[in-house]
C-alpha cells in the first residue's frame, strides 16, 4: 500500500494529459489494475456514469488493493455538527486514525498524514494534496514536505514512502461552476484586519446567507498552512472553513461569521463574569482539546482569535495561519503568536519549543483577561515596586491579582489562572486537566464557595492591595 493515482476527466489539458503518461509508464504491474480493465463495465465507467450527475462530486480516489477499501467519492461538503458524529472536515483526510476519510494501516503512514481538497482558482477547481505527516508524502516520487501542499494532475500518484507498494487513483468527475469568488459570493464592509489579511462580510447569491472572507496575497505561507489545518478540522468550536478561491492578486478564505464579534471586541467594554467566563473557557477547552488530542498546536491562543457566533456566549475558534500539525514538542528559530501571550518557553530564546503546553499558558492569560478585564503582563505594568518589562514577566511568571479587579473574583478561578500561567511546561497542566479543574465544572457560584475551602492557602486572598501568585508551581 502506500500510492494514489490522481485521473481527471477534462480532456482540453494537454499538460494533464503528458503528466499522466509519465506517471503511468513508471506504475509497471500498477497497471493491471482495475482501472486499466477494457471492459464497458469497469470500475471507472461505472464510476463515472453513477457520479457524473451529482454537482457536489469534484473527484475519486482508486485504492489499487481491495484490502483499502472501495473508491473514496470526493465531493463538496457542509459538516453537520449535530446530525455527524464523524468528525470529517472539508477536506478529505488519509492516515492511519480511525477518524480519517480513508484508514491506511502501513508503518509509513501518520495518524493524519494528508489531506486533499479543492481551492477555486481562476474559474476553475483545482485539488491540492497538502502534507501534514514528518514522514513524507510523495507526489510522483518526489516530496511534498511538512505543511506544504501541491498541486495535483491528471494521472498523479502521490505515495507515503519514495517506493510505494499498491495503488490508488483520483480524478475529476467534472468542472464545478461559479468557481470564482465574484461569481458566488458578493463582498460588503470590511469587518476586520490583521498584519497579512483583512476580513469582509460577505453574502452568497444564491442563498442570502452572510458568511465572512478573508483575504490574502496569494499562495502567502500562511494562508496557506491556514488552508491546510481547516480543511482537515470539524468541530462546532472551530470556525467552519466553506469555500477557498485563489485569483492572480489574492487569495479568499471563505468562512462562518463571527456575528457576535470576538473576545476581545467584548471584553474591552466590559469584563465578563464568571459564569460567563467559564462557559467560554468550558468552550475554549474543547475546541483546543480536539486540537491537542490530535497533535495540533494553534500558537496563537488570544481573545481576537475567539469569535462568538451569537449573543449566548457561544465561541468558535479561528485563525490557524500558525497552527502547527503533526509534532508533540516541535522546535523552531520562528517567533509565533502575539507577544502578551508566549509562554516563556518561547521569549528570548533562539531554539523555541513548540508543545500543547504553550496554549494552555496562552489560554491562561486569556481567562486572566476575561475575569478582570486587563492582561497579567505588559510593559505597562512596570513600576520601580515592580521593575520588570514584559519579557521578564513572563520569563520569571511575574504577575499579580490586583485589588479591587480580583476581590471577587473565586480562589478557584485564581488556583486555575495560577496553574496554567505556570513557568515549566512539563508542570503546566493539559487541557484534560483544566477542564477538569473545580473551577470549571463547579455548577454555581455556591458550589465554588464550597470548593474554595479546600484549595492551597497560596491562593487565599488577604487585605493586601495587590496579591502576588506565589505558588511553587510558578517558580
Amino acid at each position: 500500500m502506500g500510492s494514489l493515482i490522481i485521473h481527471n476527466n477534462s480532456t482540453g489539458d494537454s499538460d494533464y494529459c503528458s503528466d499522466a503518461t509519465s506517471s503511468f509508464s513508471t506504475t509497471g504491474n500498477y497497471l493491471s489494475s482495475p482501472l486499466s480493465s477494457q471492459s464497458s463495465e469497469s470500475p471507472v465507467t461505472t464510476a463515472k456514469e453513477e457520479y457524473a450527475q451529482e454537482d457536489a462530486i469534484w473527484g475519486y480516489l482508486y485504492p489499487h488493493d481491495p484490502l483499502f477499501g472501495d473508491p473514496l467519492k470526493l465531493a463538496r461538503r457542509d459538516p453537520c455538527y449535530e446530525c455527524s458524529a464523524r468528525s470529517s472536515g472539508k477536506g478529505y483526510l488519509l492516515g492511519n486514525h480511525s477518524e480519517c476519510d480513508r484508514s491506511i494501516h502501513f508503518p509509513t503512514v501518520s495518524e493524519r498524514h494528508c489531506v486533499i481538497f479543492p481551492q477555486g482558482e481562476a474559474g476553475t477547481l483545482i485539488a491540492y494534496v497538502q502534507d501534514l505527516s514528518t514522514l513524507g508524502t510523495f507526489v510522483n516520487g518526489q516530496l511534498v514536505g511538512q505543511n506544504r501542499r501541491r498541486r495535483l494532475r491528471f494521472g498523479d500518484q502521490i505515495s507515503f514512502s519514495v517506493t510505494g507498494a499498491g495503488l490508488c487513483s483520483f480524478w475529476y468527475v467534472k468542472r464545478r461552476q461559479a468557481t470564482t469568488f465574484v461569481a458566488k459570493y458578493s463582498q460588503r464592509e470590511c469587518i476586520g484586519k490583521g498584519h497579512f489579511a483583512k476580513v469582509y462580510r460577505c453574502v452568497e447569491r444564491s442563498t442570502g446567507k452572510q458568511y465572512a472572507v478573508k483575504r490574502s496575497a496569494p499562495n502567502h505561507t500562511f494562508s496557506i498552512r491556514e488552508i491546510g489545518v481547516m480543511m482537515s478540522l470539524k468541530h462546532r468550536r472551530i470556525l467552519d472553513l466553506r469555500d477557498v478561491f485563489t485569483e492572480t492578486a489574492e487569495t479568499d478564505i471563505v468562512m462562518e461569521l463571527g456575528a457576535g464579534g470576538s473576545l476581545f471586541d467584548r471584553v474591552r467594554i466590559k469584563k465578563l463574569k464568571e459564569p460567563e467566563a467559564r462557559k467560554v473557557f468550558k468552550q475554549l477547552g474543547e475546541a483546543l482539546k480536539y486540537l491537542h488530542n490530535r497533535d495540533i498546536v494553534h500558537r496563537d491562543i488570544k481573545p481576537e482569535n475567539i469569535l462568538f457566533i451569537d449573543h449566548q456566549l457561544n465561541i468558535k475558534l479561528c485563525d490557524f495561519g500558525l497552527a502547527q500539525v503533526g509534532e508533540s514538542d516541535y522546535i523552531s528559530t520562528e517567533a509565533c503568536g502575539t507577544p502578551a501571550y508566549m509562554a516563556p518557553e518561547l521569549v528570548g530564546k533562539e531554539r523555541r519549543h513548540y508543545t500543547c503546553a504553550v496554549d494552555i499558558w496562552a489560554a491562561g492569560v486569556v481567562l486572566y483577561v476575561s475575569l478582570c478585564g486587563f492582561p497579567p503582563f505588559s510593559d505597562e505594568l512596570y513600576s520601580p515596586s515592580f521593575p520588570f518589562k514584559m519579557r521578564e514577566q513572563i520569563q520569571l511568571g511575574q504577575f499579580t491579582f490586583t485589588s479591587p479587579y480580583w476581590d471577587t473574583i473565586s480562589n478557584a478561578a485564581v488556583d486555575l489562572v495560577g496553574r496554567m500561567l505556570t513557568v515549566d511546561p512539563d508542570l503546566r497542566p493539559t487541557i484534560e486537566d483544566c477542564l477538569a479543574h473545580p473551577w470549571t465544572t463547579a455548577a454555581s457560584h455556591d458550589e465554588l464557595k464550597w470548593r474554595d475551602q479546600g484549595l492551597p492557602a497560596d491562593y487565599t486572598k488577604g487585605n493586601t492591595e495587590t496579591r502576588e501568585f506565589s505558588s511553587p508551581l510558578a517558580r
